[in-house]
């Protein structure tokens, strides 16, 4: 799994109190996916460990179902 770098949330932290952060949200501000078992995600992950020393936590890690269009295109 590569390693996040957070750089790019440092100053999106600096300015808020709370936020809704997308699975492909993270991915591009960190360049690394978000840990699959939320027990990790909330307790262990660098990610939460970097939100504690932030003075932030984990609330609520909540699964939601995106619909993507896909379109099929084919040569006449």
């Amino acid at each position: 799994m590569k390693k996040p770098t957070f750089d790019k949330l440092d100053e999106i932290f600096e300015h808020i109190t709370s936020l809704r952060l997308t699975d492909r949200e993270y991915a591009d501000k960190t360049g690394a996916s978000l840990p699959k078992r939320k027990s990790y995600l909330v307790n262990e992950s660098a990610f939460s460990r970097w939100l504690n020393e932030k003075g932030f936590k984990i609330v609520d890690v909540q699964e939601e179902a995106v619909i993507e269009r896909t379109v099929y295109i084919q040569k006449k």
